[in-house]
């Protein structure tokens, strides 16, 4: 059981200094990214150990006692959860208090308003992330976990430019297009960490 920084220095390496010198050091929230990559769900549990505590943006599971096992152990190391259908409200409020507000970036937008490059192919890609960056006015940041072969991991933190810091639906295609192709660089580099069962091409742009 992984339950003080002790514990979770000996499975995982992470460099925070340049993200903490653009959040915490600043009194400032930030928007960290991620993907279905690696273990994510370690990401998350250690780097709130070793950095600072997260809040996590999650979609509710049916059934409901898996679900309160599952937050329970994604809490355990002092992060939070949000619901999806708490984010708007939610992850603004977190952010605007100095918070991190996690998601994950890799997955297809069912409602299919914005599509770009992903892999080849034009795919929906989720703006909620650029969204709360820009409308906070906070850093985003992707962060991936992989294997380092010995059954640890190492922790990359990437700061994604804001070149454009406006609020309007074409600041936040932008952005939304920069993570994408970070997260996309990583998948063609690491293909085996990438742990995806569905179709990501599966909604058609009109």
């Amino acid at each position: 059981m992984i339950k003080t920084q002790e514990d979770a220095a000996r499975l995982m390496d992470i460099d925070a200094r340049e993200f903490l010198a653009k959040t915490s050091e600043q009194n400032k929230g930030c928007v960290l990214l991620s993907a279905h990559f690696g273990n994510w769900e370690l990401l998350a549990h250690c780097s709130g150990l070793l950095v600072s505590p997260v809040t996590i943006v999650v979609k509710e599971v049916k059934n409901h006692a898996i679900n309160h096992q599952i937050n329970r152990l994604r809490t355990m190391g002092g992060n939070r959860i949000i619901y999806d259908w708490q984010a708007l409200r939610e992850g603004l409020r977190t952010l605007r208090k100095g918070g991190i507000l996690s998601l994950l970036g890799d997955q297809s937008d069912s409602s299919g308003t914005f599509f770009t490059e992903f892999l080849g192919r034009r795919t929906s890609v989720f703006l909620g992330p650029a969204f709360f960056a820009l409308n906070a006015g906070v850093p985003l940041f992707v962060a991936m976990c992989r294997r380092t072969g010995d059954g640890r991991y190492t922790v990359d933190v990437e700061e994604v430019a804001i070149t454009s810091p406006g609020k309007e639906r074409a600041d936040i295609e932008e952005l939304a297009c920069r993570y994408t192709k970070v997260l996309e660089r990583y998948i063609y580099q690491y293909p085996e960490e990438w742990f995806w069962l569905h179709n990501r091409w599966k909604q058609k742009e009109a």
